[in-house]
């Protein structure tokens, strides 16, 4: 076999490999009813909405607020949900609430404040204050770190991978990079 042909078997094998993906199924322990979600097609288009229902086969988002009326016939309402599967799904993320980060932060800062608190300084230092800067510090600290990890990934397509190939041409080499995002 020469190096050309068995390079072309691989890039056929790396080309294939994603359709042969063992099916998945949305994991209904992580979505639940009622809650909000930020799921994300293959296409890369997200939705954002509240979960209708939910099983392992189907996902049904709600992502209209009240009744939608088609502006081109008034009598006529719009279809606000959409039926996901697993296969058409990159990943669906549940976002937080955005003081739940800052009841974190300013309970880990309430022990330095404490500390603080229990310095004696006979009289009127002020400590109250710094006590208090430091656990409005820590709740600061804890809705940005909130922020920088984003909403929780409840379920990842593991079947979509995406395969990139590359010709690699140069003067003493010919060949073909390949990557693979799993």
């Amino acid at each position: 076999m020469t190096k050309c042909f068995r390079m072309w078997i691989a890039v056929v094998m790396v080309s294939i490999a994603p359709g042969l993906a063992a099916a998945q199924e949305f994991d209904t322990g992580k979505i639940r009813v009622g809650q909000t979600v930020l799921v994300r097609d293959l296409a890369g288009a997200e939705t954002k909405g509240v979960v209708q229902s939910a099983d392992r086969s189907k996902l049904v988002v709600k992502y209209g607020v009240g009744v939608l009326k088609d502006p081109r016939d008034p009598a006529k309402l719009l279809d606000d949900t959409r039926v996901f599967t697993p296969a058409e799904v990159d990943r669906v993320r549940r976002p937080g609430p955005i003081w739940d980060g800052a009841v974190k932060g300013a309970a880990i800062a309430l022990v330095p404040a404490l500390l603080v608190m229990a310095i004696d300084c006979y009289g009127s230092c002020g400590l109250g204050g710094v006590a208090g800067a430091i656990v409005g510090i820590g709740a600061g600290a804890g809705i940005g770190i909130d922020a920088l990890w984003g909403p929780k990934t409840v379920y990842r397509n593991r079947g979509a991978r995406r395969v990139a190939l590359v010709p690699v041409i140069g003067k003493d080499r010919r060949g073909m990079a390949a990557s693979i995002r799993f």
